[in-house]
């Protein structure tokens, strides 16, 4: 039997004490792999949804649902008070978990947030993302309006930047798990969608984001499935 956080021998069998990123390989690990895995902090990473779970989160006393940020930044994303919106079901993902959501969360949306500072563009931003795609995708993977966005709408990824012309990739119709992707680079101007890892279409854009207190909504309007979600404040 495989135990994670427990207290071998000690008739309570319990583990005592934060714990965090749990790995197991079937292989020896180098210095340099170890060395890495140690030193992994991405400063530009602003959220991390990987979808494999959710918690109880209290906001001035009161309780949500909440899809975790898994980037440290407090980014969750909760439900309404009202009980409404789409937290999604749980699905088989690449790597672990996912979520497939209905179209229902008008409502969802990031609160209790740690450094608001973290929201803000300075070179660029990024947002990357697992999606399932079949005849039925579409909706918002991420956005933030007045600034940002990356969504599919009539079977094309669309990345949005404010003051710049939408960007439009039509997908290929292959159904399952594929990578999408958004980067604006603020000082090349240039603003780019990625499928499966490569380039699929760029332009020249420049624009001035404007930082709003407007919040970060995950899986807004969204039909399909969705995993591994990432917004960074930089360009790829």
């Amino acid at each position: 039997m495989l135990r994670v956080a427990t207290k071998g021998g000690l008739s309570d069998n319990r583990y005592i004490g934060d714990v965090d990123e749990v790995r197991l390989y079937n292989r020896a690990l180098s210095e340099d792999e170890l060395l890495t895995i140690a030193g992994n902090t991405d400063h530009s990473l602003v959220a991390w949804y990987t979808m494999d779970y959710m918690t109880v989160w209290s906001d001035d006393g009161q309780y949500h649902w909440a899809l975790t940020d898994s980037s440290g930044n407090g980014y969750h994303q909760l439900q309404p008070d009202n009980g409404g919106g789409d937290r999604g079901s749980m699905i088989r993902g690449l790597d672990g978990k996912a979520r497939v959501f209905e179209g229902d969360n008008d409502n969802l949306g990031s609160l209790g947030a740690v450094d608001s500072s973290n929201m803000t563009i300075d070179d660029g931003v990024s947002v990357a993302a697992w999606v399932y795609v079949q005849p039925m995708l579409e909706g918002y993977v991420i956005q933030k309006e007045g600034e940002y966005s990356l969504h599919i709408v009539n079977g094309s990824l669309v990345g949005s930047i404010t003051g710049c012309s939408d960007l439009t990739f039509q997908l290929p119709r292959t159904v399952g798990w594929h990578h999408a992707a958004m980067s604006y680079d603020e000082a090349k101007s240039e603003l780019a969608l990625y499928y499966d890892g490569r380039q699929a279409i760029i332009t020249s854009c420049y624009a001035v984001v404007a930082d709003t207190s407007n919040p970060l909504k995950l899986a807004y309007q969204y039909v399909g499935g969705l995993d591994e979600v990432r917004v960074y404040r930089r360009p790829m």
